[in-house]
């Protein structure tokens, strides 16, 4: 091979690593993702957890019900073994269609497991350091066919976010955050081997709930103040986290109220969930007048309160049950969704959802989401804009762009559900 020959080849060979790390295809933006607030649409539901142990890499988590995976039994005698694939995909935004990474890897689980454990396993991914990403992750049942796919927003600009955090409770099992499910002891362990204190400020008080679609002024945000500041100590990476209080846990490792450190939370056992009927009076809020949630709140027995405006709603006991549970079926998935600085159900998105349900389609990019009801509830299209926008504690929500004209579908959808 003469000189000329081989400066070709290395050029050509240097052109296409460039072209293979750096594959184009249709961004996230342009795709309906109408699956990121819908249980239903895969028979596969699990739930990942990104933690980066270094600059140059993390480990995805994953968590699943094993009953959702098929076991199959290759021979007699054999263990039965459930074998499924995750492949991943990552985007510098939704908006970029440049794909930074991509990998798939196959898994196999025998049949060894209790029927209230889940399945946690990980793999390692290479996450360049100092950015911010999209990760799409889809999981493939290899037996059943089933699958499912989920956006992740990866945080690694921001070196003091959760996702340099691992959680473990009493039991030494990974929690996958923000969530705390239950009060008691926590471990955490930071992603580099420090020795330092660290502050915990918990935001117990009442947080607003979101204003109707159509208000013409909304209050401005107040600022929250901590009910509950303590210390605890890291050493070589780890400390104890004690959860007693509801509310939302801030940890920073300055003593600065009001930015930077991660947040958790823990509003009650069973969040997102509403586990007791107490906890059904304040969603109320969306479907009754000031007057009547007042009238409601008043009433000696929250539960029983609850029960009365529903079959008061619905004329019969019967049908009550059945609004209810479609009704807060709303409200709870609203708490898995978009829980950030406060109770999912009570944000902007937790509202359109709590009253309208899923969306027909979605479309999310850097800056905003698009919902779109078209054929729910037999209206006319109706197309709610939200755009992201900072919020108390330096954390991202999306607030809705309110309109006078969203005054007539909201209370016709209203009025069907009291009906």
């Amino acid at each position: 091979m003469t000189i000329k020959h081989f400066i070709v080849f290395i050029i050509v060979f240097i052109v296409l690593l460039g072209l293979k790390g750096c594959k184009t295809q249709k961004s996230l933006s342009h795709q309906e993702l109408n699956y990121l607030y819908d249980e239903t649409k895969f028979q596969l539901n699990p739930e990942y957890l990104v933690f980066h142990h270094s600059e140059a890499a993390s480990t995805l988590f994953y968590k699943i019900n094993p009953d959702e995976l098929l076991y199959e039994q290759t021979s007699e005698g054999k263990p039965h073994k459930a074998n499924y694939r995750i492949k991943y995909n990552i985007f510098s935004s939704f908006d970029s269609g440049v794909l930074i990474d991509s990998s798939s890897v196959d898994f196999t689980d025998t049949l060894l497991y209790k029927s209230d454990l889940k399945l946690i396993d990980s793999l390692i991914v290479d996450i360049p350091p100092a950015a911010n990403f999209i990760m799409q992750v889809k999981m493939f049942d290899l037996n059943s066919q089933a699958q499912s796919t989920n956006l992740l927003e990866i945080n690694k600009f921001d070196a003091h976010n959760f996702q340099y955090y691992k959680v473990y409770d009493e039991n030494e099992v990974l929690q996958f955050l923000p969530k705390l499910p239950k009060s008691g002891e926590y471990t955490l362990q930071y992603s580099e081997d420090i020795s330092k204190e660290a502050y915990i400020r918990i935001y117990s008080g009442e947080q607003s709930v979101a204003a109707p679609p159509f208000a013409e002024e909304l209050q401005p945000i107040n600022e929250i103040k901590a009910d509950t500041v303590f210390q605890i100590n890291f050493e070589n990476g780890v400390a104890t986290l004690p959860v007693e209080l509801t509310g939302l846990y801030n940890l920073n490792h300055n003593n600065n109220e009001v930015v930077g450190g991660t947040s958790m939370y823990y509003y009650h056992e069973g969040f997102p969930y509403l586990v007791e009927e107490a906890q059904k009076l304040p969603p109320l809020r969306y479907l009754t007048t000031g007057e009547e949630l007042e009238t409601l709140k008043a009433h000696p027995d929250a539960a029983d309160a609850v029960d009365i405006f529903w079959t008061a709603m619905a004329g019969t006991q019967l049908r009550g049950e059945k609004a209810i549970d479609s009704y807060y079926n709303n409200v709870q998935k609203s708490n898995k969704f978009f829980t950030t600085w406060k109770q999912g159900w009570k944000t902007d998105r937790g509202m359109i959802y709590s009253v309208f349900g899923q969306p027909d389609r979605i479309y999310k990019d850097d800056y905003s989401e698009k919902w779109t009801y078209r054929d729910s509830w037999h209206m006319p299209v109706t197309e709610f804009y939200f755009e992201k926008t900072e919020a108390p504690l330096g954390k991202t929500c999306y607030e809705l762009i309110r309109k006078p004209e969203y005054k007539n579908p909201w209370f016709q959808v209203v009025d069907k559900i009291r009906r």
